[in-house]
């Protein structure tokens, strides 16, 4: 079961969203109310928003019985888009499909009205990520490609950034869900 803890009714509707995009119920929790205990059980995951004071919600989880997997969900250094990526390497072992993904991020865009990031990257693109996953340097592949280090460098950064991650090691989780125009 997937539980969520936040007093964002915006964030709270679009992770709604994405989960049904992906067929998983979310419980939304109100730990306002001072009075819920819930049997968690090990195999349960609880989203916390971590814009809000967490201490308070996760010491009632620990007085709770068993022990779920907690997962702070928070902003960037610009404060402009929520990190999920703890929720995007959830969803990757259920998503069977591309389009999967690409409905949740479409549903995330919808109702929260924060860019979601885009899924599609171009052939040379899509080579590059491909061969830095498997550890070739910037600059094997910028001499495979005829280009130069630097151009090949910025086009893995232009990736990441595209896909809302920070590095290549994050942008992994993403591998099976490239489309490439």
């Amino acid at each position: 079961m997937i539980y969520l803890i936040s007093r964002n009714h915006y964030l709270n509707y679009g992770i709604k969203l994405l989960f049904d995009s992906a067929g998983l119920d979310v419980t939304d929790i109100n730990f306002l109310h001072e009075d819920w205990i819930i049997p968690f059980t090990e195999n349960d995951i609880v989203l916390i928003d971590a814009s809000e004071r967490i201490p308070e919600p996760v010491i009632r989880i620990m007085k709770c019985h068993g022990h779920p997997k907690i997962i702070a969900m928070s902003r960037d250094g610009n404060n402009k888009s929520p990190s999920l990526s703890c929720i995007y390497s959830y969803l990757d072992i259920h998503a069977p499909t591309k389009d999967v993904l690409g409905n949740i991020l479409e549903a995330l865009h919808t109702v929260t009205c924060l860019p979601a990031p885009p899924v599609v990257i171009s052939d040379k693109q899509h080579y590059i990520i491909s061969e830095s996953l498997k550890g070739k340097s910037v600059r094997h592949i910028a001499s495979e490609l005829g280009g130069s280090a630097k151009t090949i460098y910025s086009q893995r950064g232009y990736v990441c950034r595209k896909f809302g991650v920070k590095n290549l090691k994050e942008l992994n989780r993403f591998a099976g869900f490239f489309t490439v125009k």
